[in-house]
């Protein structure tokens, strides 16, 4: 795989698929309707065959993070020991995840994200995640905050694609 297969980026091609080569984590910074969710979706697709249970997209400007989590494994609970039991919607088993609207994400919202971000875990527990790639407007855009920065620290690749 070497082209996404969108007109007009040629020429950032190389950077979205050198990310998947080592897992970097990737942010499509652009203005609205450039094809940044669809280009996500894209890549999960040729990646992972369109396997829907690998690909998580995430709205992180509404997730409410115990849905990303799953419900806690009672009898584990029990034991003293931290599990989550993966659904749909979790981010357990899966191996792309895209948070979308990421620059309209609450604080602690990105606070969350930052460790899927740098370690592919949640709460120090190890998910299936390879792939982390995330979608944001201008911050000239209503609604829009700055990443906190130790997020920011961990995108290795943030591409601007054409409007």
């Amino acid at each position: 795989m070497h082209d996404i297969g969108i007109i007009g980026w040629e020429n950032i091609n190389l950077f979205l698929m050198a990310s998947l080569f080592d897992g970097a984590v990737v942010c499509m910074l652009g203005e609205h309707g450039a094809a940044k969710t669809y280009a996500g979706k894209r890549v999960a697709a040729l990646l992972l065959g369109y396997d829907r249970n690998a690909f998580l997209p995430i709205d992180a400007s509404k997730v409410d993070w115990e849905e990303v989590l799953g419900p806690p494994n009672i009898s584990k609970l029990r034991e003293g020991k931290q599990e989550f039991i993966a659904t749909e919607l979790s981010i357990w088993n899966k191996k792309f995840v895209f948070f979308d609207e990421l620059t309209r994400a609450q604080m602690k919202i990105q606070n969350s994200l930052l460790e899927v971000a740098r370690a592919k875990t949640v709460h120090f527990l190890k998910t299936d995640v390879e792939y982390v790639w995330a979608a944001a407007n201008y911050l000239s855009y209503a609604g829009c905050e700055p990443l906190d920065d130790a997020l920011a620290d961990r995108v290795t690749f943030i591409v601007e694609p054409p409007t």
